[in-house]
């Protein structure tokens, strides 16, 4: 599942947040994802190394790929 996240952040950018990308993710897969799970998946390609995100207020703005493996 955390490569259908990645598969989103690729096709329509890193800027996008969780609230777009679980619906976006819905729309792909035809089904209803938590809340809580799409932020579990991003904690995960997070910690992983693949994505990572800066606070901005409420919002968090995203990287992908190896630049953000520094």
């Amino acid at each position: 599942c955390e490569l259908d996240v990645m598969q989103i952040l690729w096709d329509l950018g890193p800027e996008m947040n969780q609230p777009e990308i679980k619906e976006e993710l819905e729309r792909r897969k035809s089904r209803v994802y938590g809340r809580t799970t799409i932020a579990t998946w991003m904690t995960r390609l997070k910690n992983a190394g693949f994505v990572s995100s800066v606070a901005h207020g409420r919002s968090e703005e995203r990287r992908v790929g190896k630049e953000c493996r520094s």
